[in-house]
């Protein structure tokens, strides 16, 4: 159909012309443009400055000074503790951590096999470590940055040293955490800017930028499942956040 008209055109020209005229084509220049598909990034929001707070050794609580949510400043005292001098109560404190820390890591979605070996090898060095103390001492712990109060063990609690008995966040600091396949990984960079939906918040999108791209893949997905290559990617949230949480689901278009 195009040729037709093409045709069509030229001959009704032809008509207008008299003899000896030249007839004037005006020409155009070809562009190009590159021209390639959007990339969505699925993650949860994770904590990048975060601070955990460890015992001297297996200890007692005796004290706790701040609660889940209290916002604290550097240096403020959280806990009041006294060190164990007992194998018995040592054991009891590491079985204690033991114990919270393997419901925290089953209640935190679908590990694979990465994240259950580093598990594994964590709670084994633990076991190795948690000794008790010649004597019954008493010690502050204060928290090392501001923030908010993430976690922290209870009055009576007995801790081994090697699990965190408070942690402390700075909310300023949160990130986009998400995994990338390998097809699409090749298409990011670090730098690009992208435009982040929190599903949790009702107000518009948040701007992020791309931090990071780990040099490292890894495989993914449950013990006897197929196991999927993914690639971490960190991406930098601008603007305001305080009312973002660490864990909500977010989407990122780059």
């Amino acid at each position: 159909l195009l040729t037709l008209c093409v045709i069509a055109g030229m001959v009704a020209g032809q008509k207008s012309l008299q003899a000896g005229e030249i007839a004037e084509v005006q020409s155009v220049a070809p562009s190009v443009s590159y021209v390639f598909d959007g990339v969505t990034l699925r993650g949860t929001l994770v904590e990048q400055g975060r601070a955990e707070l460890y015992a001297p050794g297996p200890c007692r609580i005796l004290a706790v000074y701040a609660r889940i949510g209290q916002a604290v400043e550097a240096g403020q005292v959280l806990l009041e503790v006294e060190t164990l001098s007992t194998q018995e109560d040592a054991s009891a404190a590491l079985y204690s951590d033991v114990q919270q820390a393997a419901e925290t890591f089953l209640a935190s979605g679908t590990p694979g096999a990465g994240e259950i070996n580093a598990f594994a090898g964590a709670l084994a060095s633990g076991l190795a470590g948690a000794q008790p103390s010649e004597s019954n001492d008493r010690y502050y712990i204060v928290s090392t940055i501001g923030g908010i109060v993430m976690d922290i063990a209870q009055a009576g609690d007995m801790v081994s040293g090697v699990l965190p008995c408070a942690s402390v966040s700075d909310m300023g600091k949160l990130a986009l955490s998400a995994n990338t396949s390998e097809t699409t990984v090749k298409m990011l960079a670090e730098g690009m800017s992208c435009t982040v939906n929190i599903e949790a918040l009702a107000a518009g999108a948040i701007v992020g930028e791309i931090e990071t791209i780990m040099p490292y893949a890894r495989q993914t997905g449950l013990l006897g499942q197929a196991q999927e290559v993914k690639t971490q990617v960190i991406i930098k949230l601008s603007g305001d956040t305080a009312a973002l949480r660490p864990g909500y689901s977010a989407t990122a278009s780059v």
